[in-house]
């Protein structure tokens, strides 16, 4: 029991670390980016498949997944439609087009503006918010496979299974190009590759093990060789512009970063527990930064917070203090206000 408290811990410790690393990466910093992109949305997916549960049906497992992932997503989208009122009537701009604009977004739920969606003429999109339908869309596809993999023999089975999720991710990959689908259906068939090595790697206690010095250095290797030859890996739009590499690369990093919270946990009680608050509040974290990412006009800010200090590096500071500040207050108000956490707690209050 104690050991299976302490692996909730480090993942709690890993959401914290990757949430907070999707602010970071949503400042539009190059150098940054080619850190971050490598595992913060990858991890997120890892866990999720870890903790997947075959106990109950399939339709009991749909039901909990959409009142856990869909109600904070549909919530979340209402505030920004909601808020997006009196911002436009501030801002002097067409309330009622802006208003319509983020509800089309919200349904449609695309993560950029440039993807090549359906409605060519308008393009429709709500932000990192994409990341709610896409996990979604990936955790309804590992569980029905796995739930017909017994039927394969049982030496068959994880190999038949792992071809399956390899064309999902392949047909997910190739088809964006051509076309993105509503709700981010193909950043669900990509993502569920790596939900159900999540899967694996509970069933064989894959973080547990302790790896020999010489992987170790093999798997940082990988993961600095695709940090510095960085050429995109978006699963906001299914790209990845290292191919197959970044796949492994990211699996890489991932593993990595899972062994750097073993060690917090175990030496930096103040700061392990720091990262767990983020992580065990992660989605509301998630919803407070797209909400100010969304509205708050920050290149208004920036500009003259560079005026005001004439040194760049200062501004950004400042910028990601206020956005922490944001968030962390956004968990503190969703955690005591019973009406709100219920949209956030999978109607858990």
């Amino acid at each position: 029991m104690a050991q299976n408290k302490a692996r909730i811990e480090e993942f709690d410790i890993a959401k914290g670390i990757s949430i907070l690393c999707v602010i970071l990466g949503h400042l539009g910093i190059y150098n940054v980016n080619r850190i971050v992109f490598t595992f913060h949305m990858p991890i997120f997916f890892l866990i999720n498949g870890y903790f997947i549960s075959t106990k109950n049906s399939f339709e009991e497992f749909l039901k909990k997944k959409f009142r856990g992932i869909i109600w904070p997503y549909g919530f979340t989208c209402f505030l920004i439609c909601l808020l997006s009122i009196p911002i436009s009537y501030h801002e002097h701009q067409d309330i009622w087009n802006n208003l319509f604009i983020w509800i089309c977004g919200s349904f449609y739920g695309a993560g950029l503006p440039d993807v090549p969606i359906i409605f060519n003429n308008y393009s429709p999109f709500i932000g990192a918010l994409w990341f709610l339908p896409a996990l979604f869309w990936g955790t309804l596809i590992t569980r029905k496979i796995i739930d017909i993999s017994p039927y394969f023999s049982s030496t068959e089975n994880n190999n038949i299974s792992f071809l399956i999720f390899s064309v999902i991710f392949y047909v997910g990959w190739k088809t964006a190009e051509t076309i993105w689908l509503p709700f981010d259906i193909q950043a669900g068939m990509t993502s569920s590759l790596f939900i159900f090595i999540g899967y694996l790697a509970k069933k064989y206690h894959v973080f547990s093990y302790k790896i020999p010095q010489e992987w170790i250095l093999f798997l940082l290797f990988i993961s600095i060789w695709n940090m510095k030859y960085f050429n995109g890996l978006w699963f906001v739009k299914n790209y990845f512009g290292n191919g197959l590499f970044d796949v492994i690369a990211a699996l890489s990093t991932s593993f990595l970063i899972m062994k750097i919270c073993q060690y917090i946990k175990l030496n930096f009680r103040i700061i392990s527990s720091v990262f767990k608050w983020y992580g065990k509040n992660s989605i509301i974290v998630l919803a407070f930064h797209i909400i100010e990412l969304d509205l708050f006009p920050w290149n208004i800010l920036i500009a003259q917070l560079d005026d005001f200090f004439s040194a760049h590096f200062i501004t950004i500071l400042l910028v990601i203090l206020i956005k922490i500040i944001w968030v962390s207050l956004g968990i503190v108000i969703i955690n005591n206000c019973r009406y709100l956490k219920y949209f956030y707690a999978g109607g858990r209050v």
